[in-house]
């Protein structure tokens, strides 16, 4: 009689078991369709709404879409994704004790690019008076100080200096003013002499919002190959081959957690570079060395090197 209990409580805990799991899973996809709509500037109640019906409705190819960027772009993690949804208002359909759970185990990287920061600007926006118009040399400069300010094998996350570090997460220190003012001083006066009033504020806007948008876009498996093949192709005059592409992109992300969060970084912070500079070129008809000495010899002629 004891013995079948015994199995008999077993038999509840796995069914009890399994059952979480299947509502974790649909709680997974609630989560991701909640902050997608979020981000796509959906009400909250409306969002609520959408994301509060049966998950099991959905298209099997877009289930499948949902499960291929979290294994792929999250690292498999589930938990990270749903505390995200939660902590911007989705209502939790598990029990008390697991929201209370997840919540407390925090964010991840890769939520934080891709939900965190944007959804936090939308929310501030609210509060917020309207923006400063930008001008014709706002996004030229912008191009300019970063591709000046970064390091291109930093491992600090986004991989960029404490000054770029400041404006991605909005923090506007003594440092980065003066770094700011004085680029943007010496910039206008070579690029731009016509401009004799300057307003940061728009620059500061447009450095932020171009830095997010930037790193969303680049942070996929997809734009992980693409710029994968251009360095290959760059170094050895050949793509590499997709299985051995494959092979270095299941290493990246089966390194253990310290080893994979600095080679992950690493990658983004290479394959921020090589936009950057491909979009300063585009903008200012020459690349970045070649841009930089046309502005000292414009300053050594007037004797400010000297």
């Amino acid at each position: 009689m004891e013995a079948l209990l015994v199995l008999g409580l077993l038999g509840w805990g796995v069914y009890r078991f399994f059952k979480l799991n299947t509502a974790v899973g649909a709680e997974t996809l609630r989560a991701y369709v909640y902050l997608e709509l979020l981000l796509k500037d959906a009400p909250p109640q409306k969002a609520q709404e959408l994301a509060g019906r049966d998950m099991s409705e959905l298209k099997s190819a877009f289930i499948k879409h949902i499960q291929h960027e979290i294994r792929y772009v999250h690292d498999g993690k589930q938990g990270p994704l749903i505390a995200e949804a939660y902590r911007h208002g989705m209502v939790s359909k598990l029990p008390r004790w697991y929201r209370d759970l997840i919540v407390k185990n925090g964010t991840s990287y890769s939520v934080e690019i891709a939900y965190t920061m944007h959804l936090i600007a939308k929310e501030g926006r609210r509060n917020v008076p309207p923006k400063e118009p930008t001008c014709e040399w706002t996004r030229p400069f912008v191009l300019y100080y970063l591709i000046s300010e970064s390091h291109p094998f930093s491992v600090e996350p986004a991989g960029m200096t404490e000054n770029i570090l400041a404006l991605l997460h909005g923090q506007m220190t003594r440092e980065l003013q003066f770094s700011l003012s004085a680029s943007l001083r010496y910039y206008l006066a070579f690029a731009y002499p016509h401009v004799e009033r300057w307003d940061i504020r728009p620059v500061i806007e447009d450095a932020q919002a171009f830095l997010k948008d930037t790193i969303r876009t680049l942070n996929t498996p997809s734009k992980q190959r693409s710029f994968i093949q251009k360095m290959a192709v760059l170094d050895t005059g050949s793509p590499m081959p997709p299985d051995e592409l494959e092979n270095v992109l299941e290493q990246l992300r089966t390194h253990p957690a310290a080893r994979q969060e600095a080679a992950a970084t690493m990658l983004t912070n290479m394959m921020l570079q090589s936009f950057i500079a491909e979009q300063f070129q585009a903008v200012h008809g020459k690349t970045y060395m070649d841009y930089l000495t046309a502005i000292v010899s414009f300053w050594r002629e007037r004797e400010i090197f000297n």
